[in-house]
């Protein structure tokens, strides 16, 4: 009778099962995730941006209330109080995904990831689950308690709809997501958090005011396709001057390209 011998170890060249690959980012995205609820930095950047989110909806609730009282018409349904707010409050969670990376460059804890995860694209595909995730969850987290928050200080002046609601959540979710994505491949392609910031501030918040300066029609065109004009129609469910598909299809646009950027930057150098 044989004897069964124990299977020798696996050649580099032998190709890796599907099941082991997926089992192998699992173990990525455990591992990401467990670096980003650990560092405090994370805890205070979601605190900031709560008591902001809360704070700026108790703030223009309280105005349209205010201002419809006095005849004015500011009536603004409270999910759209709470997403206009979101829109300068993602800034603290955009920083969470913009440390994610630039910090382990700063600290050098880069090679320590790399020497855990040796596949860089599985690097780079935990990160940005994590983030979509965390960012999805804390933005629709957000959207929530702003719009409870607006609709208190604006009585009737904040009356909405549960699909107003769902658009707000849903939308707001989304967009965080990719956005959180699309910082997440500058900051890997930039290695750099002040270049990383400078930049985001630039595509999301700078460009919009800056491009209609010039008096090319082209260059106004032009904001509406930018990541703060997509998320906006995403939010708000608009049709101008596009809908929630083509909103998503640009965003998504934005993500991708920021993602390859930043795969490109990280397979090309050592570290």
């Amino acid at each position: 009778m044989s004897t069964p011998t124990a299977p020798g170890p696996r050649s580099p060249l032998t190709p890796v099962s599907d099941r082991g690959r997926w089992r192998r980012l699992g173990c990525a995205i455990a591992f990401e995730w467990t670096k980003l609820a650990g560092v405090r930095s994370t805890l205070w950047l979601l605190a900031t941006g709560t008591l902001l989110t809360v704070a700026g909806a108790l703030l223009i609730g309280a105005s349209a209330r205010a201002s419809g009282v006095n005849g004015y018409d500011t009536a603004t349904p409270a999910p759209w109080i709470a997403a206009q707010n979101i829109s300068f409050t993602q800034v603290a969670i955009l920083l969470v995904a913009v440390f994610a990376v630039t910090s382990e460059y700063a600290s050098g804890s880069i090679r320590t990831t790399l020497l855990s995860v040796p596949s860089r694209g599985s690097v780079l595909l935990a990160k940005a689950a994590v983030l979509a995730g965390g960012s999805a969850v804390t933005g629709a987290a957000l959207v929530l308690l702003g719009t409870v928050s607006a609709a208190a200080v604006a009585a009737e002046y904040g009356t909405y709809t549960g699909a107003q609601l769902g658009h707000a959540v849903l939308g707001t979710a989304i967009s965080l997501a990719l956005t959180s994505i699309l910082a997440l491949g500058i900051g890997t392609t930039l290695r750099n958090t002040a270049g990383t910031i400078l930049t985001l501030v630039v595509i999301l918040f700078a460009l919009s005011s800056v491009l209609p300066i010039f008096g090319q029609a082209w260059l106004t065109d032009l904001v509406a396709y930018l990541p703060g004009s997509a998320a906006g129609a995403l939010v708000t469910n608009a049709s101008e001057p596009y809908g929630p598909a083509a909103a998503l299809a640009v965003l998504a646009g934005w993500a991708v390209a920021g993602l390859s950027a930043g795969y490109l930057a990280l397979r090309s150098r050592d570290t």
